[in-house]
This record gives structure tokens, C-alpha cells and sequence, in this order.
């Protein structure tokens, strides 16, 4: 979901090219609108202070702005993807083009709930959540994969896939354990990246 709002090329073929159906549960909903709200503000807040703090992009203070408190680590970067890509521009282009990006957001929030084939209601599996901590140090990570283990275990594919490298993709094997332990082998997941996805 977040490579598809942040325009990775392999997330846009994998929506559009491929016909197979794409479920979210309620757990990632809840994330995705909270980081497409997260880019709407930054992009506002930035043409805020460029406009009325007579600012320059290079020195938007985002940690000293009124953010709301949603702005995480990961925003941060994004901010400097942000002044890496538009500092050459001038003000007027600058300007314009933030505004576009911004219009951009909901319009890729929009469009991704349209590719959706269904929003399945988030698990409350207690014991897999436990025998999960040991492999995922997120909370939300943990209660992403119960919610998918659940599904799977249900008639689900299994088939999860993410971008999440540091408690995700390198886990792949303990998370499968604990699945199988506190569920059953039926309920495992196929974690594949999302470049793996599309090419299968």
C-alpha cells in the first residue's frame, strides 16, 4: 500500500497488471489512511512555511513545525526525499509542483480502495501475537501478520506480501514457526516482496 502511494514502479504493475484478487485487513487500512493523511499535511505545511515564513524548502524544520503527532521517522526521511528531488526548482515551480503532489495523494487513496477486492476485519489471536514477539519487534507488524495468518488459515492464498525489510522480510522462516505452532501449517504465510509478487 505505501509503495503504491509512493509510486513504486513494481507495487503499480503488480495493482494494475495483475488480475489476482488484493485483500487488506482493517489493521493496514487504519496505517495507510494515517500516512496518506501524513503526506497531505506535510505537503501543505511545506508551502505554508514557504509562502508565509518566507522559508526555504532546504530548511523546512519538520520537527518544529505543529505536526500532528502521526509524523514518524519515516516522515522524516520523506521530507528529505522531498528537498532532494524539488530544490532546484524555483519558488513558483516549487510551489506549483507541491500542490499537485498533494492533490496527488488522495487521488492515489482513492484509487488503490478501488483496486481492493476486500477490508477483512482485524484478528484477535491473543497467543499468536505472544509467540510472534520474538521474531517482530512492531506491535503493528505483529498484529498485520495475525491478521493474514488468520485469513490464510481461513481459505486465504497465504500470499503476503510487503516491503518490510527490517522486521518482515528477513523473519520470514521464525514468523512461519510461530504460525505454525499457535495455529496450524494451514494458516502460514508466502511472504514475498512486492518485485517477487509481480513476477510470479
Amino acid at each position: 500500500m505505501q509503495a503504491w502511494l509512493e509510486r513504486s514502479y513494481y507495487s503499480e504493475q503488480l495493482f494494475e497488471q495483475h488480475d489476482s484478487s488484493k485483500l487488506i485487513s482493517t489493521t493496514v487500512e487504519s496505517e495507510f489512511d494515517e500516512r496518506c493523511d501524513s503526506r497531505e499535511f506535510i505537503y501543505s505545511d511545506i508551502v505554508d512555511y514557504i509562502l508565509y515564513d518566507d522559508g526555504r524548502l532546504e530548511e523546512y524544520p519538520v520537527d518544529d513545525r505543529d505536526n500532528p503527532e502521526y509524523i514518524t521517522n519515516h516522515d522524516r526521511s520523506f521530507v528529505q526525499r522531498v528537498v532532494d528531488e524539488l530544490s532546484e526548482s524555483n519558488k513558483e515551480e516549487l510551489l506549483r509542483q507541491l500542490r499537485e503532489y498533494h492533490m496527488q495523494v488522495e487521488d492515489r487513496r482513492q484509487g488503490i480502495y478501488e483496486e481492493l477486492d476486500s477490508v477483512l476485519e482485524a484478528s484477535s489471536d491473543a497467543m499468536l501475537k505472544r509467540y510472534l514477539q520474538g521474531a517482530v519487534r512492531n506491535r503493528m507488524d505483529r498484529q498485520v501478520l495475525v491478521d493474514a495468518s488468520d485469513w490464510s488459515g481461513n481459505g486465504g492464498s497465504g500470499v503476503f506480501i510487503t516491503k518490510d525489510k527490517g522486521d518482515i522480510l528477513k523473519n520470514t522462516e521464525q514468523i512461519n514457526e510461530a504460525i505454525d505452532l499457535s495455529r496450524s501449517p494451514e494458516a502460514v504465510l508466502e511472504i514475498l516482496t512486492v518485485k517477487a509478487a509481480c513476477n510470479q
